[in-house]
């Protein structure tokens, strides 16, 4: 069975003496002596985005509320990596850089790390050695395909990289998905702007509100539609938009997909052996989609969740859930 872990009752003297320590900061961890991410307890009085690991054993953390991105090791130390901690917009190296509430961040194959800029909507990419440039878009909100400098974007949050490296982000107040390939060319996935649910042809696609986004091993694109209480598949190939699984209406329901029903999704990711994680946010739980079954399943935890907003999966076995009204990022070990 599957099992939340936190911190252990005779540590909490420790933790809350290293929060009051850090609380000036916004953003702390603690770790024991193992060296793996398994049992590193991340701690944080901000508010997170994405994750994601870099090649070097790190996870590079966002926090959203003063703009920055963390560095932290498996032995759960933190360091600045860049951004200045106030909400504004620059390009430069380190702590020159400046960002307005940043939610998603993804790496292609060469290192490069790319984040959703969501206050200034443009997407930024940040070099291994911590330069940050605008890659696409501009502060001005809007919905313009094209090159990239000239291209627009309306509150972009998640994003993904498929394995020719082309970025799929969701472009949340445009209520669609926008690709940029490696030459720089934005153009419009599916979605025009408009709000609703409808499924069918890319071009005739609707959602609403969209946030989180994966791709698998095929390059198809699993898209959160957060106020369709839907997850929706994109296959890029037969070119079509359908309802994995969820209702329009919220709920709660186990079993075959197409009988299951969530309340207010956020975001998903895969594992290795091509299982989505969902948290489930109006329902406080992560949820499970086995694609081979074709069923949906609630992870079994054994300590609940209060509003579970973003999911990071960490070395296929570590899940960090962030958890935004008590927070801090809960681990979940699936193996």
């Amino acid at each position: 069975m599957t099992d939340a872990l936190d911190v252990s009752k005779d540590l909490i003297g420790k933790i809350i003496l290293l929060l009051l320590l850090i609380c000036t900061s916004g953003l702390g961890v603690f770790a024991n002596n193992d060296k793996s991410f398994k049992n590193t307890n991340i701690f944080i009085d901000s508010n997170l985005g994405k994750a994601v690991t870099k090649d070097s054993g790190e996870i590079l953390l966002i926090d959203k509320k003063i703009g920055k991105i963390y560095k932290v090791n498996n032995l759960g130390e933190i360091s600045d990596f860049v951004g200045a901690g106030i909400l504004a917009y620059a390009d430069g190296i380190g702590k020159e850089a400046k960002f307005r509430y940043p939610h998603g961040i993804a790496k292609d194959s060469y290192g490069n790390i790319f984040v959703t800029d969501t206050g200034n909507n443009c997407i930024r990419k940040i070099s291994k050695e911590g330069q940050v440039v605008t890659f696409a878009g501009s502060k001005q909100a809007g919905f313009v395909d094209g090159l990239a400098a000239k291209a627009q974007f309306n509150s972009p949050t998640g994003i993904a990289v498929d394995s020719k490296n082309n970025l799929y982000v969701v472009d949340q107040r445009n209520h669609s998905v926008r690709k940029i390939d490696q030459e720089g060319l934005v153009t419009t996935v599916t979605g025009d702007g408009r709000s609703g649910h409808f499924d069918g042809k890319l071009n005739e696609a609707h959602f609403y509100y969209p946030e989180g986004i994966a791709v698998d091993k095929f390059d198809n694109l699993y898209v959160v539609d957060k106020a369709n209480n839907l997850i929706r598949k994109i296959d890029l190939e037969e070119g079509l938009v359908s309802t994995l699984t969820g209702n329009v209406n919220p709920g709660y329901h186990d079993g075959p997909l197409k009988e299951g029903v969530l309340s207010n999704p956020s975001d998903l990711v895969f594992d290795n052996e091509g299982h989505l994680y969902i948290a489930d946010t109006g329902n406080n739980l992560i949820r499970k989609i086995n694609l081979k079954t074709q069923e949906i399943s609630t992870l079994a935890l054994s300590e609940p969740l209060d509003n579970p907003y973003i999911i990071n999966l960490v070395d296929d076995e570590v899940l960090f859930v962030n958890d935004i009204s008590e927070m801090h990022i809960k681990k979940v070990l699936l193996k």
